[in-house]
């Protein structure tokens, strides 16, 4: 009888473990914290996908791979922000220049840049997605310019 109560403890014992072991874990995952809008536009390196300009009355439209009456091909076109507040701009042309850029508002949703030190160009009304970018910016006294920017592949 001894013999059997020690088997039994035994399993008992190990069954305790075993059971203990497996346990559910009330472990909760980290919630997930969206990215900022800094990390969203530095993440990648962004290309012009679509642009309405209205210059002194006059639409016109630019869909990367589609209709175009610019008169410009954007395809060059691309825009780098790094987090430290420089960057990189590709023109029409393939021309390559630096700038410096930062949020000019609160809530993030005007960016003010910078091209060769010379060149200002102010984005409003910026909307950052992963994989989306639109601004809008005055392009002279009579123009008006809203851009859709999309990841470089």
């Amino acid at each position: 009888i001894m013999r059997s109560f020690q088997k039994i403890l035994v399993i008992a014992i190990f069954s305790a473990f075993i059971i203990s072991g497996c346990s559910k874990d009330n472990d909760t995952p980290d919630p997930v914290v969206p990215p900022t809008n800094k990390e969203l536009l530095t993440a990648k390196t962004w290309q012009v996908g679509e642009t309405y300009q209205n210059i002194t009355g006059t639409r016109f439209h630019y869909l990367r791979g589609g209709e175009n009456t610019s008169g410009v091909n954007m395809g060059a076109l691309r825009i780098n922000f790094n987090a430290d507040g420089t960057g990189s701009h590709t023109d029409v042309d393939g021309n390559n220049y630096t700038l410096t850029w930062a949020f000019s508002s609160a809530d993030e949703s005007t960016v003010h840049i910078v091209i060769e030190g010379t060149i200002i160009i102010d984005w409003y009304f910026v909307d950052i997605e992963s994989d989306v970018l639109e601004a809008s910016t005055n392009v002279s006294t009579n123009g008006l310019v809203t851009a859709k920017w999309i990841p470089v592949p």
